[in-house]
């Protein structure tokens, strides 16, 4: 399985930002998906974001089965979301971070990184307590279970070039 190793403030493994478009597509291969600025590949698990000029600028990598990710030494969809966010913090130089709309995406301006998911531990439980209180929670528990799972970590990490 192809290991892809997160350098904020650098790139993805051999992919380095202000690498052109095409540099990037001798590296990575063809995009499965291409827009005006921004080229998915691993069927949109990785998008690579470029300048006007087509510079890249920005990725951002999704939890996926189709390869293995690394981030200061870690696989940060595996490791729990307070964890992961301690990490970066301490990577970013101490809490100089975007935090407007935690728990949900945090950014570390320090080292242009950010981390989202859609829902948090606390978002599935209070889902979990309305469920047994309508009834529905027999019949909702393994889908549940695996929501509150899901839930403990961050969904995408995002890395971009200095100032991004």
């Amino acid at each position: 399985m192809e290991k892809f190793v997160l350098e904020p403030l650098k790139g993805i493994g051999k992919v380095n930002f202000g690498d052109t478009r095409e540099q990037v597509h001798q590296i990575m291969g063809e995009p499965s998906i291409v827009h005006e600025v921004v080229d998915f590949h691993f069927d949109g698990a990785i998008r690579f974001d470029y300048t006007e000029e087509n510079i890249l600028e920005f990725i951002e990598i999704d939890n996926s089965d189709a390869f293995e990710v690394e981030l200061y030494g870690i696989n940060p969809f595996t490791t729990k979301a307070d964890e992961l966010v301690k990490l970066l913090t301490t990577m970013n130089d101490g809490w100089a971070v975007n935090a407007q709309r935690a728990p949900f995406v945090y950014g570390f301006n320090n080292i242009s990184a950010a981390l989202y998911r859609d829902a948090t531990e606390q978002d599935i439980l209070v889902s979990i307590e309305e469920a047994k209180q309508d009834g529905t929670y027999e019949e909702d528990k393994e889908w549940l279970a695996e929501e509150l799972e899901k839930y403990s970590y961050f969904q995408t990490v995002g890395i971009g070039r200095k100032d991004y």
